[in-house]
This record gives structure tokens, C-alpha cells and sequence, in this order.
């Protein structure tokens, strides 16, 4: 079903401040329901027998997956304290009454259902993920479907012209697939508050990156390099241009300290006797500069010739 674009929706939306908080912990009634239609939605769509190509369908036996893999990865029996013949109103009733993360579970395998579909008119796919998307934004939820994971949103400016271009340009290319699974990997322990995992991960996204674009260029470097040595390598070989090194004189710091340093400062190291926690504003800067970080060296990677 499209977005309708009702008065109600418009109004909410201008008395609604203009900022950027999302929240991650608790689901909206209206965001559990809309997503339990989608899924009834895409179920109705094929007990129709509408034709696949016009319209997303969802048959029984996904859903029955999908209930059969969410008991075995959370180690129950059945979802519901009730328990149903019908794995679809067993679904339904979990959605509605499950935690933040089990129902971010249940929105990410919807979302999967749009990825793997290959009958759907491209167009209706893309409208379905677009709702998808739109649903967790009109909430103030912060997190979005892409690339096969939900990623947690911080800051709606960074995740428009950080995240979302940077993932675009890995993914579109086989050299960078090391840098995008680790960087996929690195938001997904921060959405599940893994926060030194996040940032260790960030890291080896960041020196995945370097390592493509030295192999890419063929130049020399080890394949046991530390970050600060594989930066030296790509300035030694001017991909950041020489004119532009000297007003660029902090670029090199920011490189060599910014992700690595925090990184190394905790999560790297064994920390004793007493745990270091890293709060979540630590962790988001880390993520969002290795991807800044990232997109800055494969754009001036492409302009050399």
C-alpha cells in the first residue's frame, strides 16, 4: 500500500521539532501495528494468487521460516505465552508484544523478504522498502534498512551524506566488499551495544579500504601494516595530491588518530582488572569518521590517473 500523504501526518509533522533525536529503545504502538499489516499485507497478496510480478507477495512457508528461525536463535518453543496454530498470528502477536530488539528482528526480516524477492516489479520492491524506511522515520526511530541490516541512525545529516553514500560506494565495488562487511559489522554491534567490538570493527573497515586501494594501485606496503603505516603508504604515494598535503597538514593526524587511537585505547588492548566502558557518543564519532575517513581516500582514489 503507498505512503498517503494524510492532513493529521502533515500537521504531526510541522509541530514536531526540528531536531535530530530518534529513539532506539521502545517501539511505538503505531510502528508495531504498521508493520504487522505489511507483513499481512504481503500474506493476503498471495492467498489472492496476485500475480507475483504486480505485486509483493509473502508466502506461508517464508513465515513459517522466518517463526522457525526467530524460536531457534532465541531458544524457545514458541514466540507468544499463548500459543497458536497459525505460524502467521503467532507472528503478528509477537510483533505486538515483543522487545525493542526482537521487533527490530522481525522489521529487519521483512526487510530481507524485499531483498531476496527476484518476481516483484523492481519499482513495487523499492515502494515496499521505501515504506519500510519511511515508517521508522515518521516514528522517530532511528534506524534504516539497507544493504541487508538494519543500521542505527545517529544523526539524520551523517547518515545522508556519510553512511549512506560510503556503503553505496562499497558495495558497487568487489574491491571494497572486506571494508563494507566489516563496517556493516562494526554498526551492527553498536545497534546490539557492543561498543568496543563497533569500534574494532570500524578500524579494520578503515584499513580494509587502504588496503584495496594500495593493492588497486599496486603499491608496496605489508599485509601486517598498522593504520598509521598504511596512511604513510597512501600520502608516500601521493594519493592525497602533494599541493594539497601541506594545506591539509592536519588530514594526516586526523587519520592517524582518530579512529585508531580510540580504538586502541579500548579495545584493543587487554584492561585489566577493572572494565573500560565506551559510551555510545564515543563509539558513533569513531563510526561515522572511519566512514568519512573511508570516502575521502576511494574519491581521491578515483580521480588519479
Amino acid at each position: 500500500m503507498a505512503i498517503v500523504d494524510i492532513f493529521s501526518k502533515r500537521k504531526m509533522a510541522r509541530e514536531r521539532s526540528n531536531n535530530d533525536v530518534y529513539i532506539y529503545d521502545e517501539m511505538p504502538k503505531t510502528l508495531r501495528s504498521q508493520l504487522k499489516q505489511m507483513f499481512t499485507e504481503g500474506v493476503n497478496n498471495y492467498s489472492r494468487s496476485s500475480a507475483a510480478y504486480h505485486s509483493f507477495r509473502i508466502e506461508a512457508d517464508q513465515i513459517s521460516e522466518i517463526v522457525s528461525i526467530l524460536r531457534r536463535e532465541y531458544g524457545v518453543d514458541h514466540l507468544c505465552r499463548v500459543h497458536y496454530n497459525s505460524n502467521l498470528i503467532e507472528l503478528l502477536n509477537f510483533i505486538n508484544e515483543c522487545s525493542a530488539d526482537h521487533f527490530l528482528d522481525c522489521a529487519e526480516m521483512y526487510g530481507r523478504l524485499l531483498s531476496i524477492n527476484t518476481e516483484t516489479n523492481d519499482e513495487i520492491l523499492k515502494a515496499h522498502m521505501a515504506e519500510l524506511n519511511h515508517r521508522f522515520k515518521e516514528a522517530s526511530v532511528g534506524y534504516e534498512y539497507i544493504n541487508g541490516e538494519l543500521i542505527r541512525i545517529d544523526s539524520l545529516v551523517l547518515h545522508s551524506e556519510v553512511l549512506k553514500p560510503t556503503l553505496t560506494i562499497l558495495s558497487s565495488n568487489k574491491i571494497y566488499k572486506g571494508a563494507e562487511d566489516e563496517i556493516v559489522q562494526a554498526f551492527q554491534k553498536f545497534k546490539h551495544n557492543d561498543n568496543k567490538g563497533a569500534v574494532s570493527d570500524a578500524l579494520k573497515a578503515f584499513e580494509s579500504t587502504m588496503k584495496a586501494i594500495l593493492d588497486k594501485r599496486q603499491w608496496t606496503y605489508s599485509p601486517n601494516d598498522t593504520a598509521s603505516k598504511l596512511i604513510a603508504a597512501c600520502f608516500d604515494n601521493n594519493l592525497i595530491p602533494a599541493y594539497m598535503q601541506t594545506h591539509f597538514s592536519g588530514l594526516r593526524t586526523i587519520l592517524e588518530s582518530g579512529v585508531p587511537t580510540i580504538r586502541n585505547k579500548t579495545s584493543g588492548h587487554g584492561q585489566g582488572s577493572s572494565v573500560k566502558p565506551l559510551d555510545d557518543h564515543f563509539a558513533s564519532y569513531v563510526l561515522y569518521t572511519a566512514l568519512a575517513n573511508m570516502k575521502l581516500l576511494i574519491d581521491c582514489e578515483k580521480v588519479l590517473p
